[in-house]
């Protein structure tokens, strides 16, 4: 009897050590998810302040920017400027919207992205003129979503 006893309790030892396992594991999972969505959102301030500082620190393209802002000619160098420019703002902001729909970017940090790719896009005339013309060459989601976003705005 006493035989039957101990196998029992090691059996059931040995349950609440593979339960205490699997709630260490899914507690891990947890702190890896967090640590992830941390290092994107890192990443995406870092490459945001990096990518729209570009023309505070590269004179030709700040130059080139106001010429078509003015509505002032632009050389083709300096077109070539702006449009790697905007591909660049927004590749990225596709990529930000891509890791928002992951789950690896928070809602209100997202929004106010959104707010930052509406306003570019609806009053700043590279951007908009990029827009207009290249829009097909990014994803369904992203192009479905920033336009349903310009939409609204438009009609406010």
């Amino acid at each position: 009897m006493k035989k039957n006893d101990l196998g029992q309790t090691a059996n059931t030892v040995a349950n609440i050590g593979v339960i205490v396992g699997i709630l260490l594991l899914v507690f891990e999972l947890s702190q890896n998810r967090d640590m992830m969505r941390a290092q994107t959102r890192n990443e995406i301030s870092r490459g945001e302040v990096e990518l729209l500082s570009s023309p505070s620190t590269n004179a030709e393209l700040a130059g080139a920017w106001a010429k078509i802002r003015q509505g002032d000619p632009i050389t083709p160098s300096e077109g070539v400027m702006l449009e790697t420019f905007s591909e660049s703002v927004f590749r990225y902001w596709e990529n930000v919207h891509y890791q928002f729909r992951q789950g690896l970017y928070d809602e209100e940090e997202f929004s106010k992205h959104l707010d930052t790719m509406i306003e570019l896009t609806t009053n700043d005339v590279a951007f908009k003129n990029w827009w207009r013309t290249r829009q097909s060459l990014y994803s369904e989601p992203f192009v479905t979503s920033l336009n349903g976003q310009l939409d609204s705005k438009l009609c406010e």
